[in-house]
């Protein structure tokens, strides 16, 4: 009687040790798919960022739903004089200062409309509270299933000035005659 209960243990041991090995197998490979999906994402991640940062524009990524900055490249960080993440939770009052403030909104809510347009013309404000022209072109992207507005930025200041220089003389030219 004991020799087969004994049996009948080890078989039942024997059934549950295979149950459990095939558990184990499928965690094995359930947390191989994952550490190569994370890899992809590393990999990923690191070709945009350095796309990115190796941009010769300004580039801004804002968080539509909030309306903040999730990502900036280098060249707009050193273009308003911050540091890398330094700009992160700021928004476009921020940086826009006060007078552009009804033409940033309303470039914002032509674009979140899915409306083309010209690059908008617009002042900065740098950190250290110095202005400078920029021309931004802006767009809707989706990463990782959320939207967010992706605004190029490029420095137009010293066209600017040119403009105004050539417009200066030109009615100064007038002006002689």
């Amino acid at each position: 009687e004991l020799h087969r209960i004994r049996e009948g243990l080890e078989a039942r041991v024997g059934e549950r040790t295979r149950e459990l090995q095939a558990k184990n197998e499928e965690l094995r490979l359930e947390i191989a798919e994952r550490e190569d999906i994370e890899e992809t994402l590393r990999e990923s991640d690191e070709r945009f960022r350095t796309i990115l940062d190796n941009a010769n524009d300004g580039i801004l990524l804002a968080d539509l739903e909030y309306k903040y900055f999730h990502m900036a490249n280098r060249v707009i960080s050193e273009m308003l004089g911050y540091g890398d993440d330094e700009m992160l939770g700021f928004n476009a009052d921020d940086i826009s200062g006060s007078e552009n403030r009804s033409k940033v909104l309303a470039e914002l809510e032509r674009i979140e409309r899915g409306e083309d347009g010209p690059a908008l013309d617009i002042t900065l404000v740098k950190k250290d509270g110095s202005v400078f022209y920029v021309e931004i072109s802006a767009t809707h992207i989706r990463l990782a299933g959320k939207k967010y507005l992706m605004g190029i930025f490029r420095d137009v200041t010293e066209r600017k000035r040119a403009e105004d220089e050539l417009n200066r003389i030109h009615e100064e030219l007038e002006g002689m005659f």
